[in-house]
């Protein structure tokens, strides 16, 4: 936004950079803050009265409640002394009170509600086999919609109407076709997943917020500031600049849902949780991926009330038919059983079987199993298998 000519309202930059309005900003400041905002007074009066209420749709603090930051010449953001030097501090702050207002109870109290309503007219596509739910357990930090346009320059990917977080449809699509691409003829994975030309087999919704889930404040700090804006040669002369950011913090959980085109195209569902299961893992979601953000764990979600077991019978009916909840400790062990890697076997198993030790009776049995699949999964044979009972006994199948 330029600095220069008339601003909505009538309102300006205060004439005196140093003066006592322009010392008092930041977020929860300041009788003044109409001298520091190029809007009508009364959008001001409405920012002054929705920032005491944590209750206010977090995007609104990510998009609009900060103060006007003047730019110069080339759009860039004015650093500095003076009123603009509170700009980093109103930044940090607007993203504070996105933070506590994503996981506010309000904002919770809506996520449990959406979740339910889908979960409710999904049951009877799940029961004629043409979709899937999958809970997707985050085994990392992740950030999603880091480059969403606004003031701050960082963003969170939010349900646009409710405001909790959400992992969007369009990019968990994006990475299970990359995996299909390099798994499977390309062929195939654009039949599954659809071109311009055609529609896709499957549609993947967007995965919503399961209990336990968090937002928080995470920064980076870029040094060499002048080398990426100005091309200046870079020396260590430059102070770091921290920048703020959310993340969605690990052991998050979300629920995903999968839906077959036709009754012809439910056959795709069980290779798409695969291509999901191999994306989230290998090539992560969202941004900074190559510095270790958003892996994401797989895991089947219990099957509505009808569906028959795996023993065949006939179709269970009641609340027997859903499988027990796991505890918040499982849940977590089974995302760090699901993010093991190869070269991480030997380092790495013995405190896994010590995490499974330390949860619940009832549930250990199924962790095991659980390991020795993800085992399996990454190539190991019978025999390296033994060879690791001989040393983990923990490891070895439990009645």
């Amino acid at each position: 936004m330029s600095t220069r000519g008339p601003v909505a309202g009538g309102a300006r930059p205060p004439r005196n950079p140093g003066g006592p309005a322009a010392r008092g900003g930041g977020v929860g400041a300041a009788p003044n803050d109409a001298e520091r905002w190029p809007y009508p007074p009364r959008l001001v009066e409405a920012w002054r009265q929705a920032r005491q209420s944590l209750a206010t749709h977090p995007g609104y603090w990510l998009a609009s409640m900060v103060p006007w930051m003047p730019r110069d010449a080339r759009g860039r953001p004015q650093a500095g002394p003076g009123p603009w030097g509170q700009r980093d501090a109103d930044k940090k702050a607007a993203i504070q009170c996105a933070a506590k207002a994503v996981t506010g109870p309000e904002r919770r109290r809506l996520a449990a509600d959406a979740l339910a309503r889908r979960q409710g007219w999904l049951g009877p596509l799940e029961r004629e086999g043409r979709a899937r739910r999958l809970r997707l357990v985050a085994t990392t930090d992740a950030v999603l919609g880091l480059a969403s346009p606004g003031p701050l320059e960082v963003g969170l990917a939010l349900h646009h109407v409710y405001g909790f977080p959400v992992l969007p449809g369009s990019s968990l699509k994006g990475v299970a076709l990359r995996a299909a691409r390099a798994a499977r003829d390309p062929g195939i994975a654009e039949a599954r997943y659809g071109t311009r030309e055609g529609a896709a087999a499957v549609t993947i919704l967007d995965g919503l917020p399961a209990e336990p889930w968090a937002v928080e404040l995470d920064v980076m700090t870029p040094h060499f500031g002048g080398w990426y804006r100005d091309g200046r040669t870079p020396d260590d002369t430059e102070s770091p600049v921290p920048v703020n950011f959310l993340v969605l913090r690990r052991s998050s959980a979300f629920e995903v849902a999968l839906l077959a085109r036709g009754p012809r195209d439910a056959s795709h569902l069980d290779a798409t949780v695969e291509d999901l299961r191999t994306g989230l893992d290998e090539l992560g979601l969202g941004a900074k991926t190559a510095a270790g953000y958003g892996v994401f764990a797989v895991e089947p979600c219990p099957p509505p009330a009808g569906v028959a077991g795996e023993a065949g019978g006939a179709a269970a009916t009641g609340p027997a038919a859903v499988a027990p909840a796991r505890s918040a400790q499982a849940s977590a062990t089974l995302a760090q059983v699901a993010a093991l890697r190869r070269n991480e076997v030997r380092g790495r198993l013995g405190g896994l079987l010590g995490t499974i030790g330390a949860c619940p009776a009832g549930e250990r049995a199924e962790l095991v199993d659980a390991l020795r699949r993800r085992l399996r999964e990454l190539g190991l044979k019978d025999a390296d298998l033994r060879e690791l009972e001989k040393h983990h006994p923990d490891l070895r199948v439990q009645d």
